[in-house]
């Protein structure tokens, strides 16, 4: 049975908060990865061991906004004291994706501005650099600072950065029951972290009482959000009866969907349900051929069942 792990992971993150409507998709703050536990059997079981959470060391870029025009109109904005150009103009100095704006960890320094201004973007962008060290000297008790200062003016994002805070003890005591208490309020304002987070809270007993159905609940909310982690949990979730009906059609498409963003471990999953027919029609091709996909992106569980399955293969020719 494979073992669940962490691994670093670059996507992009959208804001959610009702009250705010952030409009940036740049930075992720925190996450999680859940491999779908698989045996060698026909049937997916269960690893109950919780999984490791990690602050992400990622960071996204994206277009300039069309309100400010050109490299120079932001420059102008920022130096004029626009909170928000401050943002722009520090995040492009760091990413270095944006002509006109050479790359510079200066950019924190324009983070700051924009964030002691109390912009709630900004806080939650400083204090995630801060939490991580990005850029900066590793500072959790300043990023957690400015976490909170972000969730009380609303943020959900801000909110599910907060309850992480609290789980791993990062600038802050540890309280997995406000931990708890923080991803609710983020996922019940639609942030797709907060969902998959509080998800985890009820998988695995953080901040309150064990609660698969409540699990499965927040982990489906998640993964039609697009989140992988949570797609990923929904397939095991089928799979293995857990907080919903065994279904192993359901977990077959869950995995395909993750395949089909081609992520490693739900290529290999797909490859499992092709193999022994959960799901799906038994197909040998296609289980290696999404099994080899797993391998060409590093999956090393994954070269195993690739040499079985080109076994099984050749001995079908045979």
């Amino acid at each position: 049975m494979g073992d669940p792990t962490g691994r670093p992971y670059k996507t992009m993150f959208k804001g959610y908060n009702r009250l705010m409507c952030p409009k940036i998709s740049l930075f992720v703050l925190v996450g999680l990865i859940w491999l779908w536990p698989l045996n060698v059997s026909a049937q997916l079981v269960a690893d109950d061991s919780a999984p490791n959470v990690a602050f992400r060391d990622t960071i996204g870029g994206a277009n300039l906004p069309p309100e400010f025009g050109s490299s120079d109109k932001l420059k102008k904005k920022a130096d004029a004291g626009d909170p928000k150009a401050q943002l722009w103009y520090g995040i492009f100095q760091l990413v270095g994706m944006q002509k006109g704006i050479p790359r510079s960890d200066a950019g924190v320094g324009w983070i700051r501005k924009a964030a002691e201004q109390g912009d709630a973007e900004a806080q939650y962008f400083l204090g995630c650099i801060y939490l991580k060290g990005k850029f900066v000297k590793k500072n959790e008790p300043e990023g957690y600072q400015w976490i909170r200062k972000s969730a009380e003016k609303g943020s959900c994002e801000a909110e599910n950065g907060l309850g992480l805070c609290y789980l791993q003890g990062a600038g802050v005591a540890k309280d997995p029951q406000y931990a708890k208490d923080c991803f609710t309020r983020a996922a019940l304002h639609g942030c797709m972290e907060g969902q998959l987070h509080l998800g985890q809270c009820f998988r695995f007993g953080w901040g309150t009482t064990p609660d698969d159905r409540e699990a499965f609940k927040w982990y489906l909310k998640a993964a039609r959000q697009g989140v992988m982690e949570a797609i990923l949990y929904c397939g095991y979730c089928y799979a293995e009866g857990k907080g919903v009906s065994k279904n192993f059609k359901q977990a077959f498409q869950w995995a395909d969907k993750g395949a089909e963003r081609g992520d490693a471990q739900s290529e290999l999953n797909l490859a499992i349900c092709y193999e022994y027919g959960l799901g799906t029609a038994k197909n040998l091709p296609k289980a290696k051929e999404w099994c080899d996909q797993a391998v060409e992106q590093g999956l090393e569980k994954a070269k195993a069942e690739s040499a079985k399955l080109k076994k099984l293969q050749s001995q079908k020719h045979e």
